[in-house]
């Protein structure tokens, strides 16, 4: 019988002291006054904060992170996000964002896009960076220029991409052009490159060499 009272006298102080936290809770001292996010993306974060904005004088307890978490990930910029509770009344949410990869024009307006071709942005939205500037009419010519940009050697080379009948040009950093298309493997960029690399010196001073075309089994450069 007193093992039985001790029992019902400590569950008792346990669902008062459960009860006395939940009310505790509940107080003012826990309404969210500051929301601090960590992401480089200056316009990024602007837009992250006024939209986040209506949280404040919420209950910081209340708070679903899982769902907030959720709503953020729907900005096809953000790749994973990180919420934490800072006690009493602050957010610290951790955004990293997707990479980007190149630029793509599309309808007289320029992008950006990932590794995998999800267009995800304005150019303007994000710190302009060196990219290679992919012209595209369909989604299915952004898959074809990425596919084929996998196998180049000399990325950081790439100036444009675009298609034309038949191929894809692949304009460099000096202007010159290489005339390909999917078919070619990746060794040929290989050769092309010290092909290039030897052409390159002359080219920026005689200017006398207007592309080298690999489509074929031969290569072909064309004089001006």
């Amino acid at each position: 019988m007193k093992k039985t009272i001790k029992l019902l006298l400590i569950l008792s102080l346990f669902l008062y002291g459960y009860e006395s936290l939940k009310d505790f809770k509940k107080e003012d001292l826990f309404d969210i006054k500051k929301i601090d996010v960590e992401v480089e993306n200056k316009k990024l974060l602007e837009d992250l904060l006024i939209s986040l904005e209506d949280l404040k004088n919420h209950n910081i307890w209340s708070l679903n992170k899982k769902e907030l978490e959720k709503e953020i990930l729907k900005d096809v910029r953000i790749e994973a996000v990180r919420i934490k509770r800072q006690m009493p009344n602050k957010l610290v949410i951790a955004i990293k964002e997707k990479t980007s990869y190149v630029y793509v024009k599309y309808n007289n307006n320029i992008y950006i896009s990932d590794k995998s071709g999800e267009i995800y942005g304005y150019m303007n939205e994000s710190e302009k960076k060196n990219m290679p500037l992919l012209q595209i009419k369909s989604k299915s010519d952004l898959k074809e220029l990425l596919e084929i940009m996998e196998k180049v050697n000399f990325k950081g080379g790439i100036s444009q991409m675009y298609k034309i009948p038949n191929g894809v040009v692949i304009r460099t950093n000096s202007g010159f052009e290489i005339r390909t298309n999917k078919s070619i493997k990746k060794e040929k960029y290989v050769i092309v490159k010290k092909l290039y690399d030897q052409l390159e010196a002359e080219i920026k001073v005689e200017k006398n060499i207007d592309y080298i075309d690999i489509r074929f089994k031969d290569y072909v450069i064309k004089s001006l």
